[in-house]
C-alpha cells in the first residue's frame, strides 16, 4: 500500500503523526493539494508490540478539508 502511494504521488507526500480513532497513526498528505492521501493507524497492544494495522486510501472515506478533523 505504501509503495502504491509513493508510485502515485512520488515525493510530493508529507507524513505527520496523528491519533486516528484513538490509535497511534500517521497521515500522509499530498503536498500539491494539501489533502490527505492516506491514513495509517497502528493497534499497539499492552506489550508495546503492533497487533493491528488499519490503512485507508479511499478518498470517499478520508476527510477532504483538513488533517485536523481526523
Amino acid at each position: 500500500m505504501l509503495a502504491g502511494l509513493w508510485k502515485h504521488h512520488g515525493t510530493a507526500i508529507d507524513m505527520r503523526p496523528a491519533r486516528i480513532n484513538g490509535m497511534t497513526g500517521r497521515l500522509f498528505l499530498d503536498r500539491t493539494t494539501g489533502r490527505i492521501a492516506m491514513s495509517l493507524a497502528l493497534g499497539i497492544g499492552p506489550d508495546g508490540l503492533i497487533h493491528g494495522l488499519c490503512a485507508m486510501r479511499n478518498p470517499d472515506k478520508l476527510p477532504s478539508s483538513s488533517p485536523a478533523c481526523v
